[in-house]
């Protein structure tokens, strides 16, 4: 008791839960955060951006995309910069964009690609489907930022490469965020959707792994290490189970699927982990691009006070979609690596969404990925 009692003296509390609450006569009430008005903040404006190289459908279209796709945004006190790094061109290429108020946002030129804001060419054999970058405010030498890296040779909902997918998952670092190294590959089998995320609490190098199989469908998994390259050398016996869905989380009564645990990206705050689940809804990935819409995902938090076992107390959407064609919040909406990012007295979360229509018109359950935040509710 003598240790908790520190604590609260020298720590705000977020009342989430009952948590050093002995008695009050106050009621909780949680609120959804308020979408910017300007949404979406970030669109598809470059060739870069235009250049499709995933997600093909039956035609061979593949969407333009200009959003996190996991990726991240972040608050970079070295450089005083809001920094988002973003899927570019459908799996072509990972890009850098910086923002002075965390809401408009440019394109610096890098020497990558020239004349672009590459940071990341992906090979059309390996192409990028989850780049989860960090920036350990603790580390001022030539690894500052880390990254998680998946690629695939994955192109299409519709067609099998022939030899079946080809799977990697890399460990990349960087002195500048820009030019970035791959430093080792990982051991054990990891999926898409995996998210790297740093506990300071903990003092551990964490990546939210996409697992499976379980009786729900899309679970999280939790892969920890000491030190950032030490994730490299754990093997699937390292892998533990972290969350997925339960009974208070119910179907969507347009689709009627059982709902699955897509994502979760996790921060400390206040000394809790919070974390942004992104749940699925459906429908299936082949009827989608069979139909060319976006799937249903939409956000929901968590908070865990040990990093590891979670409290989901409200199962409604923090963030929902919007389900109307044409607008950027239609559907498949991603938390973006990071979670939020803490601007002054407020929070300002990102996420990506899709409208299903392409910059020509085309519809693509991929099309139409642009970037959006919310502030906290008042």
């Amino acid at each position: 008791m003598g240790h908790s009692r520190t604590i609260v003296s020298e720590m705000r509390h977020l009342f989430v839960d009952d948590h050093i609450i002995e008695r009050s006569s106050l009621v909780r009430a949680y609120h959804r955060p308020v979408p910017h008005p300007a949404n979406p903040v970030f669109t598809v404006e470059t060739n870069l951006e235009r250049t499709g190289m995933r997600y093909r459908d039956s035609s061979g279209f593949s969407p333009p995309m200009a959003c996190t796709f996991d990726d991240g945004v972040f608050y970079d006190e070295a450089d005083a910069l809001y920094k988002m790094w973003y899927c570019a061109g459908s799996g072509a290429y990972t890009a850098l964009a910086t923002s002075r108020d965390g809401l408009h946002w440019e394109r610096p030129e890098y020497d990558v690609v020239p004349g672009t804001n590459a940071v990341l060419v992906h090979a059309p054999g390996a192409g990028r489907d989850s780049f989860s970058p960090w920036i350990d405010e603790a580390d001022s030498g030539p690894e500052r930022y880390k990254a998680f890296l998946f690629t695939t040779n994955h192109t299409s909902d519709l067609i099998r490469p022939a030899g079946g997918y080809r799977d990697e998952s890399w460990l990349l670092t960087s002195p500048d965020g820009v030019h970035w190294q791959r430093r080792a590959r990982i051991a054990c089998d990891l999926g898409d959707n995996t998210l790297l995320f740093h506990d300071p609490v903990l003092e551990r190098w964490c990546l939210s792994v996409r697992g499976g199989p379980h009786p729900t469908g899309r679970m999280r998994e939790y892969l920890a290490a000491d030190e950032f390259l030490q994730l490299a050398e754990k093997g699937n016996q390292d892998k533990r189970f972290w969350a997925a869905v339960d009974e208070r989380d119910l179907p969507d009564p347009a689709i009627g699927v059982p709902p699955q645990l897509y994502t979760i990206a996790p921060r400390r705050y206040e000394g809790i982990l919070v974390g942004v689940f992104t749940m699925w809804y459906g429908p299936d990935n082949l009827t989608c691009l069979a139909g060319g819409f976006p799937k249903l995902t939409e956000l929901h938090v968590g908070f865990s006070r040990d990093g590891f076992s979670w409290e989901r107390p409200v199962r409604e959407a923090f963030v929902g979609a919007s389900r109307e064609e044409g607008r950027s919040d239609r559907g498949y909406l991603r938390a973006s690596g990071g979670a939020f990012v803490e601007r002054g007295d407020e929070l300002l979360f990102y996420y990506s969404g899709f409208s299903g229509i392409a910059p020509d018109g085309r519809e693509h359950m991929y099309a139409g990925g642009q970037h959006a935040s919310c502030h906290p509710a008042a």
